[in-house]
C-alpha cells in the first residue's frame, strides 16, 4: 500500500499509519500517516506521484485521495518530532486531552512536536518512553480514545488485547 511505497523512499527514515487506522476503530474516514524524512520535500514529492492519486490537497500537512476514494493525509517531521507525532495523531482527541492534563500536572507541556520541560524536548526514542516520561504504561493505540486509560495505566492495570494467536 501507500505506507510501504512511501517507506521504500530513499528519504523515508520511519512511515506509520497513525489515526483511527491504528486505533483499529471499526470505521475510518481517511488514512492518517506520519514519517520522518532525510528529505521532506522529496518524500512528499513521492507521495503525490502515487500511482493511484486521483487529486491532492493541503496545507498544514499533504493530503490526497486515491482513486478508490479513500483520503490519505501525510505527516513529515523530523526524526526527533516523529514519536510525538505518532502519539498524537493516533490518539483520539480525548485521550490527548487527558495527556497533556498529565504533563501539564507533572510541571510539563505536551503537544505533537514534543514533550517539554520549559524549552527542552524531553528526547524519546518511541511512544513507549512518552509514557514511561509521564510515569505511566504504555497504553496501546486501540486504547487512547479517553476513557479510564490514563488511570488503568497508571496502576498498572491495562487490559490485555486479543492477538490473531488468541484466535482458534
Amino acid at each position: 500500500g501507500v505506507r510501504e511505497a512511501l517507506q521504500r523512499h530513499p528519504s523515508a527514515v520511519r512511515v506509520e499509519i497513525a489515526g483511527s487506522i491504528r486505533r483499529c476503530n471499526e470505521t475510518t474516514k481517511d488514512v492518517d500517516l506520519i514519517a520522518s524524512a532525510r528529505d521532506a520535500a522529496a518524500l512528499l514529492d513521492a507521495f503525490t506521484d502515487l500511482p493511484d492519486v486521483a487529486s491532492v490537497t493541503g496545507e498544514t500537512k499533504t493530503g490526497l485521495v486515491l482513486k478508490s476514494g479513500i483520503p490519505v493525509d501525510l505527516r513529515v517531521v523530523s526524526e526527533a518530532e516523529f514519536p510525538y507525532a505518532l502519539h498524537h495523531f493516533t490518539g483520539s482527541r480525548e485521550h490527548n486531552i487527558l495527556m497533556r492534563d498529565r504533563a501539564k500536572g507533572m510541571g510539563l507541556t505536551m503537544n505533537e512536536y514534543g514533550l517539554f520541560r520549559g524549552e527542552e524536548r524531553i528526547p524519546c526514542q518511541d511512544e513507549a518512553a512518552i509514557y514511561q516520561a509521564l510515569r505511566l504504561g504504555c497504553i496501546p493505540p486501540e486504547l487512547r480514545e479517553g476513557g479510564d486509560e490514563i488511570e488503568a495505566a497508571e496502576r498498572g492495570e491495562l487490559p490485555c488485547l486479543v492477538t490473531p494467536e488468541d484466535l482458534q
